[in-house]
Formats: C-alpha cells, structure tokens, sequence
C-alpha cells in the first residue's frame, strides 16, 4: 500500500511538472512574438514613428490651413472644411470637433464667441452668449456646439471682432445680392434688436453695394463699394472720455501730412447719424471719397492700414496715434474740441523687408490682421511683419476740457510727461507662412504651408519690447 501511495505520488508530480513546462514554453513563446513586434517597431525609421504618433494625436484631424489662439486655447481650420478645438498649445489636451460645422471657409474670434463661415453662406457662433448673439433671450448660456445664425443666407462674405473699448463683438457681413447686414453695434433703443442682423432702412441707401468688409478692433470699420468708394462705420460709447473717430480722406497720394488734409473739428465733418435710439451711444457713416485699387484694408484702435494693388502701404497718421497714451490731449484749446486733422504716410516695405536692391520686387500683402496695439502682414512670398507704437518724444500737453459741463469749471487741463507715439514695423522670423490670425487683442498665430503653426504673444507691455514667439509643429 506505501509503494501505491508513492506511485501515485510520482505520477501526480509528473503531470504538474508537464503543465508548469508547457506553460513556460507557450509564455516564452508568446514573449518571443511581442519582442519580435517590439524589434520590427524599433527597426522602423524615425519618420515612420513620427507619422504614427502624429496620426494618434490629431484623431484624423486634417491639415490645418489656419488658427486661433488664446489663452492657451486654439482653435483651427482644416483643409477639409472641418474645425477643431483644443487645450494647451502643445500636447492638444481634449481635442475634439466642432459639432455642426462642415465646408467651413473662414473663422473669426469676437471676444466670447467664434463665428464661421460655410461655403454654402451660412454663419455660425458659439461659445459664451454673454452679448446675446446667439439667444437673445438667454445672456448666460454656453453654446458647445455651433448655431447657425437665423436671418443670414447665402453669405459671401462675413467679417467680426472684438471691440476692445467696449469689450462687445460687433459683425457684419453681405449676401450674394448685395444686402448689407450688421449685428453688435449700439443702434437701437432696445437693446435686443441691436444683436439682430439688419440694418436701419431709413440709411439702407448708404451700404448698398458694399463689397469688401474689413471690421477693426477699435472702433473704426471700413468698407469697399463696387465702384470703390470707401465708407467707415464708427462708434463711441458713453464711458469713452472722448469721440474716438478719424476721418481718412481718399485719394492717398494728395493726403500728406503737413499739407492740411482733413478737417480740423468734428463740425466740418460730413457724415450721416446711424442712431435709432440708443442710450448708449453714438454711431456714424463717414464716407472716405473714391479710389480705385484698393484691395485690403486694417484698423486698429487708433489708426487704419490701406494697401494698394500697386504694391504701396499706407496708415492714416493723426492725433490718436501721437496722443496714443491719452487720447484726450486730442481736444485742442485752440478750436475748443477734437482736432481731427491727419493725413496718410507711406511705409517703407523695402526697409521693414530687408531689400536693398532698388530693382527688386516687392511682394504683395495678402492679408492684415490686427489686435488691440499692433497690426500683423502676411507677404504672398510668406513673409509676416508687425506694427508697433514707439515713443518719439516725452512732452507736457495742455487739452481742453471736453465733459465737465460746469460753467465754472477750468477749461483747460494739463498731462505731464505724456510720451507722444509713431508707429514702427519690424520683420518676424517666420517662413513659408500661408495664413494669419488673431484673437484682436495680444495673441496672435499663423499657419505654414506645411501646417505647422506658430504663435506671437505681444502682452500689454508690448511697447516695452516684451515679446515670445512660438513655433509648434
């Protein structure tokens, strides 16, 4: 009986032993296969695992063709018509799809919201309805997904911003027939309509044939007719301490400076009252003349930018460029208001490119783009330069007092030490640039012919020279 026992014994370890063996074997086996999966990866070029890594981080996001930045958040434009959004500039953080959003062929930043444009004219918003562009029923909602603005079909062409002033959006765009909408400014005397596309139809007559739209930061938006007239459409609330307008006269060439081209009061200005009952301000249609060739225009807070087909740059000098700093040294003693004299200066593109060759060409701007302090120019050769207001001089102004309604107050007041501006233009390092944008305030970004992008950042001391660039592939 003890040698059965010590038989089964045997036997039984036999078999445990031939399972703990085939498990091993079939183990090192399968250890094998992943270590020859892991040889063939690591035997793949370096471009390979790029491409494949690049493929899991953009979950089939296609090639991006342009881009907005802010706060470290971006949002972008496929070749594909698609928009995508995501966190952190760098690792695309919760990269996802802009639902409702397909053939899309321009996307802006206004503040709270983004707008797009679809190649079948439609437009779109979303984000924060903190101004009622979307519901104006319900100011505190948040929109994920975009809505299609009711009221506008069949857009050809749609340009929004920011105000920086008064921290609203404001729209406008035109349809395939010519009709001109607005949306954002301060018009009517409910405050809803004034989120409403339209425009007043008693001053119908004024906007009909527009078609170029080039909507500023500040408070200057300037339009191109098909006979090429050129109007502007200005606003000014009533928390601005003075009427922050300029009044551009056209043709460029005989607007020099110093030869007394604009008027110098708000008196001897013609332009048309676009009010219909606001409490809140003050909007206008200032016609600029005629010229033909002009084919892009910018503004920013306090000075216009108009490009020439024949390759010549020009910005509106006045005083809301030299008062940059204090705008209220614009009311002069003298004439006991605004002095709105100014005249248009060329820019020297040869310079600000780095051209000393006086045979060789030029290249074109193809777009301008500008935020709160300075303005960004794209060169069809892939060039980008920047604007930037500099000190020239540190001076005591004396102004006029323009709100105090006291009989008895003091009519004249004193800035100390107020630094005067100009505007400056230096090239950036970028290349092969295809497109530009901006979130109208400091960021800035852009998009090669790659599809990389790149992002400028020109914080609030920016006139000081604080400056970073970033190029992430």
């Amino acid at each position: 009986m003890k040698r059965f026992w010590m038989l089964c014994s045997i036997v039984v370890f036999i078999i445990v032993l031939f399972i703990v063996v085939s498990y091993i074997w079939q183990t090192d086996s399968y250890t094998e296969k992943q270590q020859a999966v892991v040889d063939e990866l690591k035997n793949a070029t370096e471009e390979e695992i790029e491409e494949k890594e690049v493929g899991k981080e953009t979950n089939s996001m296609a090639k991006l063709i342009d881009i907005i930045i802010e706060d470290d958040c971006c949002t972008a434009l496929c070749e594909d018509g698609s928009v995508w959004a995501w966190e952190n500039i760098y690792s695309r953080n919760n990269l996802h799809k802009i639902s409702n959003l397909n053939n899309i062929i321009k996307i802006v930043d206004a503040g709270p919201a983004m707008y797009a444009l679809s190649e079948d004219g439609h437009v779109y918003a979303w984000g924060s309805n903190e101004w009622g562009q979307m519901n104006v029923e319900d100011r505190d909602a948040y929109f994920d997904e975009a809505i299609q603005l009711s009221g506008l079909s069949d857009i050809v062409d749609m340009d929004v911003n920011l105000d920086v002033d008064s921290e609203k959006a404001k729209g406008f765009c035109i349809d395939e027939n010519g009709n001109f909408y607005e949306w954002g400014l301060y018009l009517y005397f409910e405050e809803a309509k004034d989120w409403e596309p339209g425009f007043p139809q008693e001053n119908i007559e004024l906007v009909q044939g527009t078609k170029k739209l080039f909507t500023g930061t500040g408070n200057y938006n300037y339009f191109i007719t098909e006979d090429g007239s050129v109007f502007s459409i200005m606003e000014t609330t009533l928390w601005e301490r003075t009427r922050d307008f300029i009044f551009p006269r056209l043709p460029v060439e005989e607007n020099r400076f110093d030869a007394d081209a604009a008027p110098l009061t708000g008196n001897e200005i013609p332009f048309r009252n676009l009010n219909q009952g606001t409490k809140y301000g003050m909007t206008i249609l200032y016609e600029l003349g005629s010229e033909e060739g002009i084919e892009r225009i910018a503004s920013d807070p306090y000075t216009m930018y108009l490009y020439k087909e024949d390759g010549t740059l020009w910005y509106w000098n006045s005083g809301t460029v030299k008062y940059h700093d204090n705008k209220i040294a614009m009311a002069d003693p003298e004439i006991y208001g605004e002095d709105y004299q100014g005249g248009f200066e060329e820019v020297d593109l040869k310079k600000i490119l780095g051209i000393d060759d006086k045979e060789e060409h030029i290249p074109k701007i193809v777009d301008m783009c500008a935020g709160s302090e300075n303005v960004l120019f794209l060169t069809d050769d892939g060039q980008v330069f920047v604007s930037e207001y500099v000190t020239s001089e540190i001076r005591d102004v004396e102004y006029y007092t323009l709100r105090n309604t006291n009989p008895n107050r003091a009519r004249t007041g004193w800035i100390y030490d107020l630094p005067l501006k100009t505007v400056n233009f230096y090239k950036l390092g970028w290349e092969s640039i295809a497109s530009i944008n901006s979130n109208g305030i400091y960021c800035f970004s852009a998009v090669d012919e790659q599809g990389a992008y790149f992002y400028l950042d020109i914080s609030a001391s920016a006139s000081s020279g604080s400056i970073s660039t970033e190029d992430i592939r």
